[in-house]
């Protein structure tokens, strides 16, 4: 549940990066700069769940325990907050007062199949992020039950996952995004992570989970980026932000829906939820393939 709510919280932080900088960005270099948005997302992948596991262990120090990381994210927080306050400068003007309604997220998921633009784009979201929230919301209890890791060994695990975020984000994006048709990216990233999440399922050993990892954080890293680039590229300029919103709430919900489901399922073997990942990814990417986008 800890890392379900870390995972959920990494979204929203992600969604709230993504809004401004497609806001800003040219048609030529929207995906580029997409990628390097989460290219420093997944550094702190990389570099966080190393961070927690070293820093809750108490043979390290004396003063490591399981609450250590929380101070240590609280200092992190803080000082990005800081910079945030000082660098940033916001894009978005206010036209008119702006009222909070509960319902608003529904109101715009609901938008997002209204409209023909994005009404195909929004339901591959869905399913792709609902299978892939299995993979990266329950790979800890599966390496747990599977393979009786310990808190370190999962840190470790999620750092190499993220290490082909890195590379995916920061060199292949907008190599792959520059030179070949969006829509053909997207679905062949999907059928190749559908098959690393199979293996997965399917292994007993180690060191084939831990490679399959790394390709599996590179195809996530293309599948997603050049998606949200293809979302943005349906909408016209006053309108990103909005598309941004409608991303937002279908993430909110494929990760609501992933909690309960692999909540449910788990308890019956650990790699259930593995094969959601699996038919999740194959499905999106059948289903954009046959697409007429």
């Amino acid at each position: 549940m800890q890392f379900k709510l870390k995972t959920l919280m990494a979204e929203f932080q992600l969604k709230m990066a993504l809004t401004p900088i497609v806001d800003v960005s040219t048609e030529e270099h929207k995906a580029r700069n997409v990628g390097f948005i989460l290219l420093a997302v997944s550094l702190g992948f990389v570099f966080g769940p190393l961070a927690g596991g070293l820093l809750s262990d108490t043979h390290l120090a004396s003063w490591c325990n399981e609450a250590t990381p929380m101070f240590f994210a609280a200092v992190v927080s803080l000082l990005n907050a800081g910079l945030l306050a000082k660098y940033f400068k916001e894009t978005f003007t206010s036209t008119r007062a702006i009222k909070i309604r509960i319902q608003l997220a529904i109101e715009i998921f609901a938008a997002a199949f209204k409209n023909k633009n994005i009404r195909m784009l929004s339901l591959v979201l869905l399913i792709f992020i609902s299978g892939w929230g299995e993979y990266f919301g329950f790979m800890s209890q599966f390496l747990l039950r599977r393979f009786h890791y310990s808190a370190l060994e999962t840190s470790l695990f999620m750092m190499v996952m993220a290490c082909g975020f890195s590379i995916g984000f920061g060199f292949l994006v907008d190599y792959c995004a520059k030179r070949f048709n969006l829509k053909r990216c997207v679905c062949i990233a999907l059928f190749i992570g559908s098959a690393i999440c199979l293996m997965t399922a399917l292994s007993y050993t180690p060191w084939i989970i831990w490679c399959s990892t790394v390709f599996l954080g590179i195809v996530i890293a293309i599948a997603y980026s050049i998606l949200i680039t293809m979302f943005s590229n349906q909408v016209s300029a006053e309108e990103q932000g909005w598309v941004m919103g409608v991303t937002n709430a279908i993430m909110a919900l494929s990760f609501g829906v992933t909690t309960f489901f692999s909540g449910f399922v788990a308890y019956f073997d650990e790699s259930l939820p593995i094969f959601w990942a699996f038919l999740g990814m194959l499905i999106s990417a059948i289903i954009l393939w046959r697409s007429g986008l």
